[in-house]
């Protein structure tokens, strides 16, 4: 049996092509510029309708030569495969002029979108998991990945320890050069430490690609185009975020150092039974509220077009061998969370070696 991605392969080209217009090569630069904000392409040809150039950037308006790169193209006869190869080579590619037997424009190209498109009405994803790296989106559906793999996941898990340890160490500081208490309550110093991290998270690119994570996952349950509008019109935060998780198990630690930091016991007791009842109540919407002010923020173009190319990588994967099986341990090391743990470990562990030396130094 084919699989969806194959079987699509030798459908016309024409199936992904949509109507373009092209520009003579005299066209000024307002003529190009409204192509460039509707497609953000522009197409040009010479006398004859052969192709004699493309804008892919915005930035070439600014220049008085509008001096224009040859585009990739395809013959009007050719296969949905002719294209899937191009954009596959090519995550920046777009469009593809289409022309005929004498090499001139037909007034078609064949379109990313609309390739993604007639992808997604073959298959049906199952639930995406995903995660933001500092080498960007990472999505899994816990057989297939895409995006930023293992290095971004080991890079996450380095960070996160970089940003725990210096939560760690900013309230040291402020607790020996601040007119502090100089013996903080646990419960005190775990949420100063943890708000740091979160304040910390929120002023790194971080929190871009969060949302854009997020915003992209949510486009591609519902069954919408792959497209920076569509991505950018979704909610930055989602019920299935790892800060909902964080906020969950904070919550359990919060209640254990409640339980030992009072007394009488009894009353440490009751107040931390009081705590887990209100986190377990309540702990999805603080998780959406710690979204919406610390770990997301509306993403930049760049990250939205990271966070598709992701997606499309994910929908091209599962769609060559859609419903493999994978046992618990595959989806447990594609989730991403051990080779994270990996990276936050050892690098907490090298931190710790490395202040020991210098106190033991001092």
């Amino acid at each position: 049996m084919s699989s969806p991605l194959t079987s699509l392969d030798s459908l016309p080209i024409k199936a992904i092509s949509v109507e373009m217009a092209a520009y003579p090569q005299t066209a000024g630069i307002q003529e190009l510029s409204s192509a460039m904000l509707d497609f953000g392409f522009a197409l040009v040809v010479d006398d004859d309708g052969k192709v004699a150039g493309a804008m892919t950037s915005l930035k070439s308006l600014n220049s008085a030569e509008v001096a224009i790169q040859l585009p990739e193209t395809l013959p009007h006869a050719g296969t949905v495969s002719h294209a899937r190869h191009l954009f596959e080579a090519n995550p920046r590619l777009n469009w593809i002029p289409l022309l005929d037997e004498t090499g001139c424009y037909i007034g078609l190209c064949a379109s990313r979108a609309e390739w993604i498109k007639l992808l997604e009405s073959q298959v049906t994803l199952p639930r995406i998991g995903g995660l933001s790296t500092p080498l960007g989106v990472y999505l899994s559906t816990g057989v297939y990945t895409a995006g930023a793999g293992w290095p971004g996941l080991l890079a996450t898990g380095i960070l996160f320890g970089l940003l725990i340890f210096f939560a760690n160490l900013a309230v040291q500081l402020a607790l020996f050069y601040l007119p502090l208490p100089q013996q903080l309550g646990l419960v005190t110093y775990g949420t100063l430490v943890f708000t740091i991290l979160l304040l910390l998270i929120r002023l790194s690119p971080l929190s871009g690609l969060h949302a854009a994570e997020h915003q992209t996952i949510v486009v591609m349950e519902k069954g919408l185009p792959l497209t920076a509008d569509n991505v950018k019109a979704q909610s930055k935060e989602h019920h299935r975020c790892g800060t909902n998780l964080m906020v969950f198990f904070f919550g359990i630690e919060l209640a254990y150092w409640i339980a030992i930091s009072f007394e009488p016991w009894p009353l440490g007791i009751a107040m931390a039974l009081v705590c887990l009842v209100v986190f377990f109540k309540g702990w999805l919407k603080i998780g959406i509220v710690l979204q919406r002010i610390f770990t997301t923020k509306p993403p930049t173009p760049a990250q939205i077009e990271n966070a598709i190319a992701a997606g499309e990588q994910l929908i091209r994967r599962y769609a060559n061998k859609p419903h493999a099986p994978a046992g618990i341990w595959q989806r447990l090391w594609h989730s991403g969370f051990v080779v994270i743990g990996i990276g936050f470990y050892l690098t907490l562990q090298l931190l710790q070696q490395i202040a020991e030396l210098l106190v033991a130094q001092m």
